[in-house]
Order: C-alpha cells, then structure tokens, then sequence
C-alpha cells in the first residue's frame, strides 16, 4: 500500500511539473526554487520534504511533548519521493 502511494504521487507531481500547469503550493516552491538556482527538481523536492517533516518533528516535541501526526510511512515517503520522481524524470 505504501508503495503503492508513493508511485501514484510521484506520477501526480511529476505529471504536473513536466505540464507546468498550477500546483499546489509546497510543489509550487520547490520548483521556483530548483529553476531559480537551476537545480534538479527531485533533489529539491527531497531536502524541501526531509526539512518540513523534521520541522513537524521538532514542533511537535517541542509543543506536545512527544511526536505525534505521522509515523513511518510519513518518512519512508518524505526520503523516498523525490528520489521516485528523479527516476521517473530520468527515464521518460
């Protein structure tokens, strides 16, 4: 199931970056800044979901005392999306 996911949004992010029709708005920024610095939009993509959910981890222990609204699969698909999409990119 969580591959499953994982290959169903980095087909959607991709389909709509390579389109360069209006994306949500965390897409939307990493591609401003992977074309303002002409970097590769996965690797981009990447560090922009590895640092939100760090942030969403250090919020949450820091307001909550522990971590809570996401667990394993929100990581797995926060280090494994971008990659996806660079694959993706690379081959078609």
């Amino acid at each position: 199931m969580l591959f499953a996911s994982l290959v169903i949004i980095a087909l959607g992010v991709y389909t709509v970056v390579l389109t360069d029709i209006v994306m949500i708005t965390p897409d939307g920024l990493v591609k401003t800044i992977a074309d303002y610095w002409s970097l590769e939009f996965s690797r981009v993509k990447s560090t922009f979901d590895i640092i939100c959910v760090s942030i969403s981890a250090i919020l949450s222990l820091v307001f909550l005392g522990n971590i809570r609204g996401f667990r394993e699969g929100t990581l797995i698909l926060a280090l494994s999306t971008g990659r996806f999409i660079g694959v993706i990119s690379k081959n078609y």
